[in-house]
Order: structure tokens, then sequence, then C-alpha cells
């Protein structure tokens, strides 16, 4: 049952097995926080038009690490 064994495929643990230490995946999340956290506080200050330009270039250049996250080696959950 994936729901009642704990997972080691969340961000931290990827990042984790890609040798960052706890700190530096703690800076690290707080950090992106800080940085949609912003985006989010300029998108709500912005035209229509220019927040869905903005949204969307945010949107593509994060592919690119979402694809690295999934490419970082992580242990699967057992399904029991």
């Amino acid at each position: 049952m994936p729901f009642t064994t704990p997972g080691k495929d969340h961000t931290a643990h990827r990042l984790s097995n890609l040798g960052l230490h706890q700190r530096g995946i703690v800076l690290m999340l707080y950090g992106l926080g800080l940085v949609f956290g912003a985006a989010a506080l300029a998108l709500s200050r912005l035209g229509s038009g220019l927040a869905l330009g903005f949204a969307a270039g945010i949107a593509v250049a994060g592919l690119p690490a979402v694809a690295w996250l999934e490419r970082a080696p992580y242990e699967r959950q057992s399904a029991h």
C-alpha cells in the first residue's frame, strides 16, 4: 500500500541522492519558495496578458529542473 509506507521518491530525497547535504537542500527549497513567492506577488501586479506570458516563462524555465529531478536516483516504493 503506497499510502501506508514511507516513500523515498520525494524531492528532498532525490536531491540528497544527487549529493546535496541536508542544509543545502533546505536552503535550495527555501530559495525556491522565495523566488516563487516573489513571482506570485509580481504576477498579481501585472496585466492579464503580461502575467500569462510571465507565468508561461516560469513554467518553461522549470521544465528542465523537473526533468533533471526525474532522472535522479531514488528508492522505488514497494507495492505490497
